[in-house]
């Protein structure tokens, strides 16, 4: 909140007294507001959206019950969520930095090699293509284990006993109108 305020009563404040001479940061501080709301908007509906979908599935709840019991479960255990999240958050960055600094760095020695050459060469793509798919086949791994994480978490949270925490039998298809 201080992030988007602060930076916009500043402006106002240095407008209002003439020593602005254009609105130019007072537009830049708008737009970091408007992201960094947006931003939180989405973590909000991506916490809620994650256990409203293992409501609907594991629990066999309606659509609509199930982001009323996707937002209940988020508000209650908010402080295992964020426990339970860093790790991951963690993971990913040092993945990206990895894959950002080796193509950074792959991409640099190959455009000093290459220096008389225009253009991507054959080398900069394929390069580039490998690394990519060995990005997406680890982060593939990595939210695998996160949603697997995450379920297992759900059913501490929302089952009462714990030998039930496995026991899918109630699942059985049905089918609603």
């Amino acid at each position: 909140f201080a992030v988007c305020v602060l930076p916009v009563l500043f402006v106002t404040a240095r407008a209002s007294e003439g020593q602005v001479g254009s609105s130019g940061f007072g537009q830049f501080a708008a737009i970091c507001c408007i992201g960094l709301l947006w931003l939180l908007i989405a973590i909000i509906v991506n916490l809620i959206f994650t256990f409203a979908t293992r409501g609907i599935m594991l629990n066999g709840e309606g659509a609509l019950t199930s982001i009323g019991h996707g937002y209940r479960v988020s508000r209650e255990n908010l402080v295992e969520i964020i426990l339970l999240a860093l790790p991951f958050v963690l993971v990913y960055g040092v993945i990206g930095g990895i894959f950002t600094v080796a193509n950074f760095l792959g991409g640099f020695q190959l455009a000093i090699a290459e220096a008389g050459t225009a253009g991507i060469t054959d080398t900069n793509f394929w390069g580039f293509l490998i690394a990519y798919l060995v990005y997406a086949l680890t982060l593939i791994v990595l939210g695998t284990w996160q949603s697997a994480t995450f379920t297992i978490g759900y059913l501490q949270w929302t089952r009462d006993d714990p030998d039930d925490l496995f026991n899918f039998d109630k699942l059985a298809p049905t089918l609603r109108p």
